[in-house]
């Protein structure tokens, strides 16, 4: 997958046109991560989450409002995932880091020299960068192994102020699984967890800047 986003990215950019406004930003905010297993045994409660990475901006000179972005985002998303195993509660929090590569198609509309919103949608590619403790749960009798990459698609809104600084939301949708129980982990894994598969989708509220 790694190739094929290079690829994808590098085709982008040779393709705009040589009038396009290539614009360079930071962008950088908070998400909420949400996770969903295929079995009832585990729950999940929202954990705050951060992410900070390069932005680049085409604007396509000849469709008037429209435009793309591409980016390499750190991402740091967190929760909190519960089990209930023979009435024993276990717990676990932790994080999970992924290099972001969302490449969204925008819509913008000007109000003022100053002043615009727009609207944002894409797919993002992630990739696994480091397998915490986020792995294991209920007392080392599951662990969840952290896939190397995933697929998800965004959808957002926001606004433009003064050309340099962009206030949005976005919303990630998870398309693919992050992770599965894999049973050569341990030797004890619950019945009920055998095979679980878990995915993630993300609020995001973010602040860019644009040089």
């Amino acid at each position: 997958m790694k190739k094929l986003v290079v690829v994808l990215m590098m085709a982008l950019l040779m393709i705009s046109p040589a009038n396009a406004q290539v614009r360079l930003g930071i962008k950088g905010g908070m998400n909420l991560s949400k996770l969903t297993f295929d079995k009832d045994v585990v729950s999940s409660n929202n954990r705050a989450g951060f992410f900070v990475g390069p932005i680049f901006y085409v604007d396509l000179p000849f469709l008037p409002g429209f435009g793309f972005d591409l980016a390499a985002i750190y991402d740091r998303k967190g929760t909190t995932m519960t089990a209930v195993i023979d009435d024993q509660k276990y717990e676990k929090k932790g994080y999970v880091q992924f290099l972001d590569v969302p490449i969204d198609v925008n819509y913008k509309i000007s109000f003022t020299r100053g002043f615009a919103i727009y609207g944002s949608t894409g797919p993002q590619f992630s990739f696994n960068l480091k397998q915490d403790d986020f792995k294991t749960i209920v007392d080392q009798r599951a662990n969840y192994k952290i896939k190397d990459s995933n697929f998800s698609w965004n959808v957002g809104f926001g606004m433009e102020i003064i050309r340099h600084f962009r206030l949005g939301y976005n919303y990630n949708i998870a398309l693919g699984d992050w992770a599965e129980v894999k049973e050569d982990l341990t030797e004890t894994v619950y019945q009920g967890l055998k095979n679980d598969k878990m995915k993630g989708s993300s609020h995001q509220v973010y602040l860019v800047y644009i040089f």
